[in-house]
C-alpha cells in the first residue's frame, strides 16, 4: 500500500491516462511537462485535471497544474441525430495563478483543431524547489526581482 487514501478504494471506472506526455522541459528556472488526455465534456476534463494533480502528483506537486480543454458535446433537448447543428462546442481554461497561460494553451489547440481533450501543462518552479529550508526566507531582494521583476514580487508559499 502506498499510505494514500486511494490504496483503500477500488473503482469501476478506469483512471484517466494520458495519450501522450511531453519531455521534461527546462526554461528560467522552471520544469515544464505537457499531458493530453482524452475529454468528452468539461466535467471530464476536471476530472482529469484533479487525477494529475491530486493521484500523480501527489509525492511531488507541481507549483503550477495549467489546463485548457476543447469538447463536442450535444446540446441540451438534442439527439444527435439531426445533423452538427445537435451539437456546440465547450472550452475553457484553468490558470493555476499562472495569469493567461490557461488561455494561451487553449489557442495552440485552436490553432490544431484539438477537440475531445484536455491539455495540462505541469509547472515546477525549481527556484524554489531546490530551496525548501530557511534558505528560501532570506533569499536576497536583488535575486527575486530579478527572477519575479520589480513589480511581482508576492510572499512564497510554504513548498516543503
Amino acid at each position: 500500500m502506498d499510505g494514500t487514501l486511494h490504496s483503500f478504494f477500488s473503482s469501476s471506472r478506469p483512471l484517466p491516462r494520458p495519450l501522450a506526455v511531453s519531455q521534461d522541459i527546462r526554461d528560467r528556472g522552471s520544469s515544464f511537462v505537457a499531458y493530453i488526455f482524452r475529454s468528452t465534456s468539461p466535467d471530464a476534463a476536471r476530472t482529469c485535471i484533479k487525477h494529475l494533480k491530486h493521484v500523480e502528483h501527489h509525492s511531488r506537486p507541481a507549483t503550477h497544474e495549467i489546463a485548457a480543454w476543447r469538447c463536442m458535446v450535444l446540446k441540451p433537448g438534442s439527439t444527435g441525430l439531426c445533423g452538427p447543428d445537435d451539437f456546440e462546442l465547450k472550452h475553457g481554461y484553468d490558470d493555476d495563478g499562472e495569469t493567461w497561460a490557461g488561455n494561451r494553451v487553449l489557442k495552440v489547440m485552436e490553432d490544431f483543431a484539438v477537440i475531445d481533450a484536455v491539455v495540462i501543462v505541469s509547472r515546477w518552479c525549481m527556484l524554489l524547489l531546490s530551496m525548501c529550508n530557511s534558505t528560501l526566507i532570506t533569499l536576497p531582494l536583488q535575486v527575486r526581482r530579478r527572477f519575479a521583476g520589480p513589480s511581482k514580487i508576492y510572499p512564497y508559499r510554504n513548498l516543503c
